[in-house]
């Protein structure tokens, strides 16, 4: 895939945005500034999309247009992931953050803000780095920095992998369904009890 990509050697970064702003886009165009050893895959948007216009107008104005590859919507998320290095979601709000747990069993590496629901799973899987809250420039940086070592991420890869091993981490709607379960068996009993 990176050989399709006209990707080398380099570093690539991976964001999956289809709301650019809500998931830090121009933070991490803003970072790629900084990393010129660094290219950026984005999945999800076009550089012709309406909702890319702010990013690709930042990311000229930063002088890293050309480190950019815009890739559009994508079937082949695996091996989109499988082509990057670095998964890449500095978001301002995730609910759930689903590219993040997919990103971490895939094993690719991932630094994202510790605002997204499923962060948790990349410090539970030791697979990258989650950015504290309230979001600060220098925290993504020194991340990404922390990120740039390539055992640090090789590192990273296989604990993601193995994390996405555990069946631990596929029982959690069974857990909630039992829960809900007992909650109404309880609610159940206490109503004939009147």
């Amino acid at each position: 895939m990176r050989a399709t990509l006209g990707l080398a050697d380099e570093t690539v970064w991976l964001a999956v945005a289809v709301q650019p702003a809500t998931k830090g886009l121009d933070r991490t165009v803003a970072a790629l500034a900084a990393r010129p050893e660094a290219r950026l895959l984005v999945a999800g948007l076009g550089a012709r999309d309406k909702a890319a216009r702010d990013t690709v107008r930042l990311a000229a104005k930063l002088g890293v247009a050309d480190r950019i590859r815009w890739l559009g919507h994508r079937e082949d998320m695996p091996a989109v992931m499988a082509a990057a290095d670095l998964l890449v979601h500095p978001a301002r709000l995730d609910t759930t953050g689903t590219v993040i747990l997919e990103a971490v069993v895939n094993g690719l590496p991932v630094v994202a803000s510790g605002i997204c629901g499923y962060a948790e799973h990349v410090a539970l899987a030791e697979a990258g780095l989650v950015l504290p809250e309230p979001f600060a420039e220098a925290d993504l940086a020194a991340a990404l920095a922390t990120a740039a070592d390539p055992g640090r991420r090789a590192a990273w890869s296989a604990n993601g992998a193995a994390y996405g091993e555990t069946p631990e981490l596929y029982a959690g709607l069974q857990t909630a369904a039992d829960a809900i379960l007992a909650v109404a068996t309880e609610r159940a009993a206490l109503r004939r009890g009147r």
